[in-house]
C-alpha cells in the first residue's frame, strides 16, 4: 500500500474517537483485502514504523521528551494496530465466511441459469424437431387427401426453412435424402390419379359422342329446311362450312360445356400444375402424349363390327371416336402450351381414314344391294311398252327424275300421253338419284382432304350402272323378241342420256372444290351397247328374212308368169309385222338404218338366189315372175318413205327387165338404161336362160332367143 495510505491509517489511530473512524477504517482495510496486498501492507507498515523509530529517535536525541512522548504515541499507535489487525482479521474473517458463502450461491445460480438455457435451447430444438416430422408426416396426409399441392408446398418448406435448422441430427440428414422420394410419392400420386380420370374421361366419351351426333344431327336437319325454304345454299355451302355457321349461329349449341356430363378437368389442371411446380412440364407432355396415343389406338382400332355389319357397334365406336376427339380440343383449347394442334389432331389415324373408307364402301354396297334388288324388279314387272302418263303431275314428277326431251307435236299432246322409254327409266333413275343424294346425305359434313369419298361415289354410280342396269339389260338383249329389243334400245338412249344429269348431279353434290369434269364409263358402254343392239335387230330381221326365203319353194321354169311367189306372200306380212309394228317406237335415226340395213340384206338375198351357180336352168317366166316380187317389195318399201330403202333393188330390177327386154345385145341402150347391171350377172342369167329345154309355149319360145344373145354377148365381152 502507498505510504498516504499507511500515513491515512495512523491519522485513524490517532483519532480519539475509534468509532467515528471506523467506517473510514473499514474501507481502507477491506480495500486491502480484496486486492490481496495485506503482506505488501504489513511491509509497507514494518517499513513505516522503522523509519518512525529512526525518526523518532532522531527526534529523541533532539528532543527526549519528545521522543518519549513520541514512543508513548507509538506504542499506542502500535497497540492500535495490534488492534487494527486483529479487527482486520476478524473482518476478513466474516468477509471471507460471506464470499465463500456468496460465491457458492452465485456459483449456483450461474449452474441453474446454465441449466436452464440449455433446458429452453433443448425444448426449442425439441419443438423444431416435432414441428419438422409433423410437416413430415402431413406430406403423407395431403397425399392421402389428395392434396398434392399442399403436399408439395410442404416439402419445399421443409426443403428451404426447416432442414437447416435440425441439419445436425441424423432422422434431418435421413429427412433430406428423403426429399426427392417425396416429390417423387407426390409426381406419382398425382399422374394415378390423373390417368384414372383419363380412364373415366375414356368411360364417359361415348355419350359425348352420342350427344354431339345428336346436335349435328339436329343442325343438319335445320341446315335441310333452311335450303328447302329458297335459300339455295346447301348446294354451295356444305354444313361446317362459314357461312352455314353464320345462319345458325343464334341456334348452335356449344359443345365444349360438359358440365352435364359430370367430366371434371381439374385433376388434368392440377397434374400440369404439380409437375409445373417441379420443373417437368416436358415429361408429363411426353407421358401425356403417349398415354392419348394408346387410347386413340384402342379406340380406333374396334373395327370388327364393319365386318360384322352391326349398326349398333358401329354406331357405339363413331360416338367413341367423336367424343375422344371433343374431349382433345377442350384439352387443347384450356391449357397453354401444353397440348398443341398437330399433337391434337395429328394422330396417326390411317387406320380412321381406313375405317371411314371402309364405311362408306359399305355403305354404298349397300346402296347398290338395294338398287340391284329394286332394279331386277322393275325389269321383272316392265311390259317394254311405252309409258302412258294420265296427268300433268305425274309427268312433272317423271321431269324431275331425270331430263328427257320431247318433240313439238309430242310436246302438244294433252293427257294422257305416251313417252318412248318404258316406265324402268324413269323409276330406275330416280333410284340412281337417290343413291347419290343418300351417299352425300351421309357423309354431310365429313371433311374431304382429297376427293376420294367423290371418286367413291362416283366410281360406285359407275358399278351400279355397269354391273347393274348395263348388265341386266345385257341379257335381255339375247331376247328373239323384237319389240323388247327396240324398247331396250330406246331405254339404253335414254340411260345414255341420264348418265350426263347423274355427271352433273355428281358434279353439283361433290363437297370438294374440285371443278374437273366428271365422266362416267357407263355413257360410253350405253352407247356400244346400244349400237350393238341395234346390229342384234338387225341380224334378227335377216334371220327372219333368212328363215322365209330357206323355205321357200323357187318355180325355175315357171309354167306360167305369176302376180307374186309364195314366198312374198309369206315375207311381205312378216315385213309388215317387224317393221311397223315391233319397231315402231325405235327413234327415227335407228328406224332408217335397220330398214335399210334389212332390205339391203333381202336385195343381196334374192340377188344371190337369183344368180346362184347352183341353178344352171330358168326360164323367162321365172324372171318376169321374180320381176313382179321385186316391184311388190319396191311397192312396200314406198310406205316406209325412206329413199335408201325404195333404191335398194334397183340394180336388181334392172337386172330382170333387161333379161325382159330386147337390148341386150346393145351395149349403149344397156349401160344408159341398165348401169346397174354387172356384166357377170347378165352372163351368168344368160347362160341359165340358154340352159332350159325346148320351149313349149309363147313365152319360152321367145326366151330361146337368149341363146344367139348369150354367144353374142360373149364374144363382144371377150
Amino acid at each position: 500500500m502507498a505510504e498516504f495510505d499507511i500515513q491515512q491509517l495512523v491519522l485513524v489511530s490517532d483519532a480519539t474517537n475509534d468509532a467515528e473512524n471506523l467506517e473510514h477504517l473499514g474501507p481502507a482495510m477491506k480495500e486491502v483485502y480484496r486486492n490481496n496486498k495485506m503482506k505488501p501492507f504489513l511491509d509497507q507498515l514494518a517499513m513505516f514504523i522503522q523509519r518512525k523509530e529512526i525518526e523518532i529517535e532522531r527526534m529523541c536525541n533532539s528532543n527526549y521528551q519528545d521522543f518519549v512522548q513520541s514512543v508513548d504515541r507509538l506504542l499506542s499507535v502500535r497497540q492500535g494496530t495490534v488492534d487494527l489487525k486483529n479487527k482486520i482479521n476478524v473482518l476478513n474473517t466474516d468477509v471471507q465466511q460471506a464470499g465463500i458463502s456468496l460465491a457458492k450461491k452465485k456459483h449456483e445460480l450461474i449452474e441453474s441459469k446454465r441449466i436452464l438455457e440449455n433446458i429452453a435451447a433443448a425444448t426449442e430444438t425439441l419443438k423444431s424437431c416435432v414441428h419438422f416430422l409433423d410437416l413430415a408426416n402431413r406430406v403423407n396426409v395431403q397425399v392421402e387427401n389428395r392434396k398434392y399441392y399442399s403436399a408439395l408446398r410442404i416439402v419445399d418448406e421443409i426443403q428451404a426453412i426447416h432442414l437447416k435448422s435440425v441439419i445436425q441430427f441424423e432422422f434431418a440428414r435421413h429427412m433430406q435424402d428423403c426429399i426427392p422420394i417425396l416429390q417423387q410419392a407426390i409426381k406419382d400420386a398425382v399422374i394415378t390419379e390423373m390417368r384414372a380420370w383419363l380412364a373415366s374421361v375414356r368411360s364417359k366419351q361415348k355419350v359425348i359422342g352420342e350427344l354431339a351426333m345428336d346436335r349435328m344431327l339436329q343442325r343438319q336437319q335445320r341446315w335441310r329446311e333452311r335450303a328447302t325454304m329458297g335459300l339455295k345454299l346447301r348446294s354451295a355451302h356444305n354444313v361446317n362450312s362459314a357461312v352455314e355457321a353464320a345462319v345458325n349461329e343464334e341456334n348452335e349449341v356449344d359443345l365444349m360445356d360438359l358440365e352435364a356430363f359430370d367430366i371434371d378437368f381439374r385433376p388434368l389442371y392440377q397434374c400440369l400444375h404439380i409437375f409445373d411446380e417441379l420443373g417437368l412440364r416436358a415429361e408429363l407432355k411426353v407421358n401425356f402424349a403417349e398415354d392419348r396415343h394408346a387410347q386413340a389406338k384402342s379406340t380406333l382400332s374396334s373395327q370388327n363390327c364393319i365386318k360384322d355389319r352391326n349398326i349398333e357397334g358401329f354406331k357405339s365406336l363413331l360416338q367413341d371416336i367423336i367424343g375422344f376427339f371433343i374431349i382433345e380440343h377442350v384439352i387443347m383449347h384450356s391449357t397453354i402450351n401444353f397440348r398443341t394442334q398437330s399433337q391434337s389432331y395429328n394422330y396417326p389415324v390411317h387406320q380412321l381414314n381406313d375405317l371411314l373408307l371402309t364405311l362408306f364402301r359399305t355403305y354404298t354396297d349397300q346402296l347398290e344391294a338395294k338398287f340391284s334388288f329394286n332394279f331386277k324388279k322393275l325389269m321383272d314387272d316392265d311390259e317394254y311398252k311405252p309409258m302412258t302418263v294420265d296427268s300433268q303431275g305425274e309427268y312433272d314428277i317423271l321431269q324431275s327424275a331425270f331430263t328427257f326431251n320431247e318433240d313439238d307435236d309430242a310436246a302438244r299432246q294433252g293427257f294422257p300421253r305416251t313417252l318412248p322409254f318404258s316406265k324402268v327409266v324413269p323409276y330406275c333413275c330416280e333410284d340412281i338419284r337417290s343413291f347419290v343424294t343418300q351417299f352425300y346425305k351421309f357423309i354431310e359434313g365429313f371433311k374431304q382432304e382429297q376427293n376420294e369419298l367423290d371418286e367413291l361415289v362416283k366410281d360406285s354410280l359407275d358399278t351400279l350402272l355397269i354391273q347393274h342396269v348395263h348388265s341386266v339389260l345385257l341379257k335381255k338383249l339375247e331376247s328373239q323378241n323384237l319389240s323388247q329389243i327396240a324398247q331396250i334400245i330406246v331405254n339404253l338412249e335414254y340411260f345414255q342420256n341420264a348418265c350426263g344429269d347423274f355427271e352433273h348431279l355428281l358434279a353439283n353434290s361433290r363437297s370438294t372444290s374440285d371443278t374437273s369434269k366428271i365422266d362416267l364409263q357407263a355413257t360410253g358402254l350405253f352407247r356400244e351397247t346400244r349400237r350393238n343392239a341395234e346390229s342384234r335387230i338387225s341380224d334378227l330381221i335377216k334371220s327372219k328374212i333368212n328363215d322365209v326365203l330357206e323355205l321357200a319353194e323357187y318355180e325355175w321354169m315357171a309354167p306360167e308368169v305369176r302376180e307374186v311367189s309364195t314366198y312374198i306372200e309369206e315375207l311381205e306380212p312378216l315385213l309388215s309385222a317387224v317393221l311397223f309394228a315391233q319397231l315402231h317406237n325405235l327413234p327415227e335415226t335407228i328406224k332408217k338404218h335397220v330398214y335399210a340395213d334389212a332390205f339391203n340384206h333381202l336385195a343381196t338375198t334374192l340377188h344371190g338366189i337369183l344368180t346362184d351357180p347352183n341353178v344352171t336352168q330358168v326360164n323367162l317366166n321365172f324372171v318376169a315372175t321374180f320381176d313382179k316380187d321385186i316391184r311388190r317389195l319396191e311397192d312396200f318399201g314406198q310406205a316406209l318413205n325412206e329413199p335408201r330403202v325404195q333404191d335398194t333393188f334397183t340394180g336388181l330390177r334392172q337386172l330382170t327387165a333387161l333379161l325382159m327386154s330386147d337390148h341386150t345385145d346393145d351395149p349403149e341402150i344397156r349401160e344408159r338404161m341398165y348401169p346397174l347391171v354387172r356384166p357377170e350377172d347378165l352372163n351368168r342369167m344368160l347362160e341359165k336362160l340358154s340352159n332350159s329345154p325346148t320351149p313349149t309355149t309363147p313365152q319360152e319360145k321367145t326366151g330361146r332367143r337368149w341363146d344367139g344373145m348369150l354367144r353374142g354377148w360373149g364374144q363382144r365381152s371377150s
